[in-house]
């Protein structure tokens, strides 16, 4: 017997233009949850030198980066396909680690999709 699993989507945003931060309110998963991918997207594009580098990170550590998007001058989206797993009680965040020279960006959305494998 085969089991359909539907996908799901968990969002993050930032509403305004990006600072450095580690975000404060982390999503807390109550089971395991497959990721099949992700998009960061940014109302307002980076404009400058250098790049804004956004990441998902793992239970506050910066140094476990579930998923990364850096965006150069003009970019508003980036995606990747990657398939990754988080544990039960695994806190995801958001983590802005670099800002283009000029200008940061704004108004960022993180979609990831994901399925479960039920209780």
């Amino acid at each position: 017997m085969s089991y359909l699993f539907p996908r799901q989507q968990r969002s993050f945003y930032v509403v305004g233009d990006l600072t450095l931060i580690s975000s404060s309110t982390p999503y807390l998963s109550l089971q395991e949850l497959n990721f099949t991918g992700v998009m960061f997207k940014l109302g307002n594009a980076p404009a400058g030198s250098g790049s804004t580098v956004v990441n998902v990170i793992r239970n506050g550590d910066v140094s476990d980066i579930v998923y990364s998007a850096t965006f150069n001058a003009g970019d508003t989206q980036v995606t990747s396909t990657t398939r990754t797993t988080t544990s039960v009680n695994d806190e995801l965040s958001i983590n802005i680690s670099s800002l283009a020279s000029g200008y940061g960006g704004a108004d960022l959305i993180i979609a990831m999709d994901y399925y479960t494998k039920g209780f």
